[in-house]
């Protein structure tokens, strides 16, 4: 017959199981990448000059965390606003021009198959010319770790 103590103690220890099963992938799809950036453009409410950018993903879902590096400086912590599990045709940011204001509002991730999200700044109003938007490619080479 089994005691109180031992149904407690094998629904910890399968609860625990549960939980580092369910922590394994997360870890293991950290995703890093490098781009170059040929001119100024915001980015989670960052302003990023032209240059070279490296970048380290937590997580390619939702919330995941986009930590961005130039050179040796942490430049910033930009958390996606939302995200979309579809296949790019290949890695890259997307650029939207707006009003003057240039900024990323997407991130395409080839690998784990996965579009992330950011909310651009609010464009200040202008002319029907002005306020035409338009959008451009800029490739990222990426690597999926821990897999």
């Amino acid at each position: 017959m089994k005691t109180i103590g031992h149904y407690v103690f094998s629904s910890l220890a399968l609860a625990l199981l549960a939980s580092c099963i369910a922590a394994g992938p997360a870890n293991a799809g950290q995703i890093t990448g490098k781009f170059t950036l040929p001119f100024e453009a915001q980015w989670g409410g960052v302003t990023l000059a032209a240059g070279n950018y490296s970048f380290t993903l937590d997580n390619a879902s939702a919330m995941g965390m986009l930590h961005l590096v130039q050179g040796q400086k942490n430049i910033a912590m930009i958390t996606n606003q939302g995200y979309n599990p579809k296949a790019s045709e290949r890695s890259a940011l997307v650029v939207v021009q707006d009003c003057g204001t240039t900024s990323i509002s997407e991130l395409r991730l080839v690998g784990p198959d996965v579009v992330l999200y950011y909310q651009p700044p609010k464009a200040k109003r202008g002319s029907s010319t002005e306020e035409r938007q338009t959008s451009q490619l800029i490739p990222v080479a990426q690597a999926v770790r821990g897999e």
